[in-house]
Order: C-alpha cells, then structure tokens, then sequence
C-alpha cells in the first residue's frame, strides 16, 4: 500500500463506531448525559462508517474516468460522530452538484493532507478543486517505516518530546512547509484552491472548539458541520467566483 496514506486505518470495511466515536462511550455518556443525547437525537445506530480501500470514508470506489473534489482535513472533515450525509463537503456536494471525494484522516495532521493528496494524484485520481480544513498547528508527525505516528498533546507522547518539537519551531515549520506544498501542487495541476485554518481565532475556531453536538459529545455536530460547509462556499465564491 502507498506509504503515503496513513497506514493504521482500516481499509475497505464497514463499522457502527469509530474512534472516538466508540461504543464505550456512547455508554457513557448515555449515563452522564443522556438528556443531552436524546435532545439531539443520537442512538446506537444513528451512523455507519464506510471506510473504502484506502482507509478513507466513502461508500464509492474512486472512478479514475470522473474528476473529482477532493475534500482534505481530520476528524472534522472525516466527519466523526454525524452521518456522512451530513458531513460539510456535503453542502458543497449540493452547491456544486458534482462528485466529491473525502481523505480527510482522523486524528491527522496537515502532513496527513499534504500525502493524502500526492497519494490520490499517484493513483490517477482526476481532481477539479481541492477543499481543505487545515489541521491545528499542534500536530506533528513522525514515520517508523511503517506507520505515521502523529504526535500532539492529546497522544499520550512524553512531555519532553512535545515540548521539544514546540520550543524548537518544529511544529510551526512543519505546518507551514505543507501548507506550501499543498498550494504547490494545487498550483502546478491547476486544481483550484480553498484552504481555511482552524486555529485562526475567528468564527470558524470558536465554532469547533464549543459546538461538541457529535454523537460523541467531543466533536461538531450536524448544525456545525452545515455552517462550515456554507463558509467554504462562500470563500469559494470570494476566490472563483460562483459554482455556476
């Protein structure tokens, strides 16, 4: 398999939960917050995750005759805890009325996006416009010959190492070197362009960070998942003009 893809995640199965959308959880929270997940209509067969041959959420095999957009980030954009109908790109799938792929990794980093989109182009994917939610800045990865291994504070790594890749410039370096590379390639295949930060302290970053109505309880929900669809329209808008 492509060592561009992010080899951990499971290829080409069907699953009911989907870390940190998990079973346990659920349970969990259905306990402590059970109110809370009956108001917003969540149960244990609310979501299934189709998951195609390359770890990614899509319930279609790539078609290399048809060209796609090509929907980029973490678990936001994976759509973690909603339905994948109403993950965003699918407010621009309506907008747009074309065929839409998700790579988006959870849990990734922006150099998660940066190999997934290499890693689509190898393949022969056809891409028209390239959307992506750019990952915090807190995300740095590592490769062990086998495995991306992301490290942030929410990955259980030593304190020394996260603090070492954060005073050293490592992780703002990295960031910023595959955001470059995203727009280069972009650049260079004539693939239109909209990428928004996440961590940028406007609406958007407020909106991620309190808006947790995901089945999970730790991630958008539904409403969000619309509104962030809606921004990337219009700032499609502000760079292209409309989808018409």
């Amino acid at each position: 398999m492509n060592q561009l893809f992010q080899n951990s995640i499971p290829r080409g199965k069907v699953y009911k939960w989907f870390p940190s959308d998990t079973a346990k959880l659920f349970q969990q929270n259905l306990k402590k917050h059970g109110d809370r997940l009956n108001e917003l209509g969540w149960h244990k067969d609310s979501i299934v995750y189709y998951l195609d041959k390359f770890g990614f959420r899509n319930e279609e095999a790539i078609d290399l005759s048809k060209e796609y957009n090509l929907v980029l980030g973490c678990s936001h954009t994976f759509g973690i805890g909603v339905p994948s109908k109403c993950s965003w790109f699918n407010v621009l799938k309506d907008k747009f009325d074309e065929p839409f792929y998700n790579a988006a990794v959870p849990g990734g980093s922006i150099g998660a996006c940066t190999r997934s989109l290499m890693g689509l182009l190898e393949q022969g994917m056809k891409i028209k416009r390239v959307f992506v939610l750019l990952p915090d800045r807190t995300r740095f990865e590592t490769f062990d010959g086998k495995n991306w291994d992301v490290i942030s504070w929410w990955t259980g790594h030593s304190k020394e190492i996260i603090n070492r890749c954060t005073n050293d410039n490592t992780l703002s370096l990295f960031y910023e070197t595959n955001k470059l590379a995203i727009q280069k390639i972009c650049y260079d295949q004539k693939i239109e362009l909209v990428d928004i930060p996440v961590d940028n302290q406007d609406d958007l970053d407020m909106l991620i960070c309190d808006d947790k109505r995901a089945r999970d309880l730790m991630h958008p929900g539904i409403d969000a998942q619309k509104w962030i669809g809606e921004r990337f329209y219009d700032e499609y808008c502000k760079r292209y003009g409309s989808s018409t």
